[in-house]
């Protein structure tokens, strides 16, 4: 398969592909998403959850997206991504 990740290589998160599986459709069963500011906190978080689709040889996955920036001094911030598939 051509997009397995190599050892310790990791994989970009394209959340506009979720629901396809090599130009097929996969049925998403639920999905949600959080953004929003806390203080000098920026939050975002996605979490999807797509149906077998043997037609397009995908399994049932769950991705999921959270992200933590803080902003500091006048026009900096620092962050951090965590992306889940199982």
């Amino acid at each position: 398969m051509a997009n397995q990740p190599v050892g310790d290589t990791p994989l970009l998160f394209y959340s506009r592909r979720i629901g396809l599986s090599r130009g097929v459709e996969v049925p998403i069963l639920a999905g949600g998403r959080l953004t929003g500011r806390v203080g000098r906190f920026s939050i975002g978080a996605i979490d999807i959850g797509t149906r077998d689709a043997p037609k397009a040889g995908a399994a049932a996955t769950n991705f999921s997206v959270l992200r933590l920036r803080r902003d500091i001094l006048r026009r900096s911030s620092v962050g951090a991504m965590a992306t889940g598939v199982r």
